[in-house]
């Protein structure tokens, strides 16, 4: 995928794919997570602090194709922001405490 071996070509249109964090398609959402953190590791406009919210949303996902992406790809917003990865670890762990954790927890882990 062009948004992680060349995120430098995509960051530029960075506001075009956050929308689809929001679509009602299943498959939009999942491009969207995939791709932005991609882009995170070249975002020096520090762009990813103002979606986290959303992003991590994404965890509670009715889908747990999308909430399972949201979790892969979250270590690597901690990664490339090390200032964020007590978020990112918080927002992992509140997995826990939704009222079907052990169910959709485990196929998120999957």
């Amino acid at each position: 995928m062009i948004g992680r071996e060349q995120p430098r070509t995509l960051y530029p249109d960075w506001d075009e794919f956050v929308p689809f964090l929001a679509s009602r398609d299943v498959h939009h959402r999942s491009a969207a997570v995939q791709i932005l953190t991609g882009l995170v590791r070249v975002d020096e406009d520090n762009r990813v602090e103002e979606i986290l919210e959303d992003y991590f949303w994404l965890l509670h996902d009715e889908s747990v194709f999308v909430a399972r992406y949201a979790a892969r790809h979250a270590g690597e917003i901690a990664v490339a922001k090390p200032h964020l990865q007590s978020r990112s670890r918080d927002s992992l762990l509140a997995l826990r405490q939704m009222q079907n954790a052990a169910r959709h927890a485990e196929l998120v882990k999957a």
